[in-house]
């Protein structure tokens, strides 16, 4: 399969599995990172393995992770991105690296998906008035 979500599923079956077999949550690591092979821009995949790293005391490398998906752009998955961004700037500011021109970028890129989401709440509401008026 080709698809990154067939991964993340098994990924996730192993992370179950991983409580009752230890042996199998390594598997889980491999899995989420062949997702993202697949789609670097796999935003669910990016935050689960960054979890799980997190999980195992292996935060440097859970924030490498989140940073790695920074040079992407997410606006044509803006529900998934504002999770995102939230994540990796929570995790930057635990670290002090606010004045990152990066995370700098990330903050500018939240404030933009979370406009975007914004205004296609009110379109949406604004269609539903519409429709009742028109009733």
């Amino acid at each position: 399969p080709f698809r990154p979500a067939y991964y993340m599923q098994q990924a996730e079956l192993a992370v179950m599995a991983g409580s009752y077999w230890p042996s199998w949550m390594p598997d889980a690591e491999g899995l989420l990172r062949h997702a993202l092979i697949l789609d670097p821009r796999y935003l669910p995949a990016r935050q689960r393995l960054a979890t799980y790293l997190a999980q195992n005391k292996r935060g440097d490398e859970a924030y490498a992770v989140l940073r790695a998906g920074l040079d992407r752009v997410y606006l044509d998955r803006v529900g998934e991105a504002i999770e995102y961004y939230d994540d990796v700037l929570a995790m930057a500011d635990k670290r002090g690296d606010g004045d990152d021109p990066l995370i700098q970028r990330a903050r500018a890129e939240q404030k933009r998906a979370q406009a975007i989401q914004n205004r296609a709440i009110l379109k949406a509401q604004a269609r539903q008035a519409a429709r009742k008026a028109a009733e």
